[in-house]
């Protein structure tokens, strides 16, 4: 299996990097995160570019933003013609930025990156094997309540390297997506080879994306050191996902799509795990008089049932980087 080469590495120099925060209506954090770029070890001129990839914000957060900027390297506004949504926007700087450059460094617009994050990410960038798409690392959660909880900061332990299969896709399809997207390098070459995030998994698209990439044949570095802060929010759903369980349902999309690669006890705990979850929010809306949520948590019941019973549908195998597609069905 073979992989493209950066556009720098195949010229004999450094792959060209850039760094791209993603923005809709955040004037009150997305000063912070720029002081956090502006404050990073690594010169910002050795990057290939750094650009702000706007949603169409309705409030301040672009005139904020551009204003805050203090940098001999421009912040570059991009903006599609109309609202794209989270994914969508996404998708959109990701494939415009793949005919620029090699990698993109992600950030949200309420991300804080500590001082050693872009030095940390360029090293390994430039060490990692052509089959690398993507390397995440460990952060830090700030609370709304102020409190921060700490990720993984361990100095002595090496990069991991998850690297692509069977048993990857089995325990991302158990374990939830542990690939974080905010503060993460992506290969762009290997973002047009695996495709755009489907809008199709409003809340689960990145877990979507990361079991196609392990499907096609990349590997993930993660980086076991916390070089982020990464903000949590009161409402982490939109209140129209919250009604009709959006995030329960797709993993119910992803275990149709992957459920061959589980035994049949692994299959029987995923399903009795998403029905109770259902009942434990059913029982919540009835104490709240939410009647949406709790309609739809009943009807996602015989769904998830069904969902077991059925099984899976046979999987079609992504193909590998340069080879064509080819379907079959995974052993359990």
């Amino acid at each position: 299996m073979s992989a493209r080469r950066d556009r720098g590495a195949a010229a004999g120099g450094d792959p060209s990097i850039a760094v791209v925060i993603m923005s809709y209506n955040r004037p009150d954090t997305i000063l912070e995160t720029i002081d956090s770029l502006l404050a990073q070890q690594m010169p910002l001129d050795r990057l290939g570019g750094v650009y702000l990839a706007d949603d169409c914000s309705t409030d301040s957060t672009v005139p904020a933003a551009m204003a805050r900027w203090r940098s001999e390297t421009p912040l570059i506004l991009w903006q599609p013609k109309k609202n794209a949504g989270t994914w969508g926007n996404v998708n959109h700087a990701l494939a415009t930025l793949a005919v620029r450059h090699d990698w993109v460094l992600l950030l949200h617009d309420d991300d804080l990156v500590k001082p050693h994050w872009l030095d940390m990410m360029c090293e390994r960038i430039r060490t990692c094997g052509d089959r690398t798409l993507s390397i995440c690392s460990s952060w830090d959660s700030l609370n709304p309540d102020g409190r921060t909880e700490p990720g993984e900061d361990n100095p002595s332990r090496a990069i991991e390297t998850v690297e692509p299969g069977d048993p990857s896709l089995r325990s991302t399809l158990l374990r939830g997506c542990w690939w974080h997207f905010s503060g993460c390098a992506i290969r762009t070459a290997g973002f047009v080879d695996v495709g755009p995030y489907d809008p199709h998994f409003p809340q689960c698209a990145d877990q979507d994306w990361l079991m196609r990439a392990l499907d096609r044949g990349w590997s993930i570095d993660y980086i076991p050191r916390t070089l982020l802060v990464y903000r949590q929010h009161h409402a982490s759903l939109s209140s129209r996902s919250f009604r009709v369980h959006q995030d329960l349902v797709e993993q119910l999309m992803l275990v149709d799509r992957y459920g061959s690669l589980l035994s049949r006890a692994e299959a029987r705990r995923f399903h009795v795990q998403i029905m109770e979850f259902a009942a434990r929010r059913i029982v919540r809306a009835a104490l709240r008089g939410q009647a949406d949520a709790l309609l739809n948590g009943v009807r996602l019941l015989p769904r998830c049932l069904a969902s077991w019973i059925r099984g899976p549908k046979p999987r079609v195998h992504e193909a590998g980087i340069g080879q064509s597609r080819r379907s079959s069905v995974a052993s359990a």
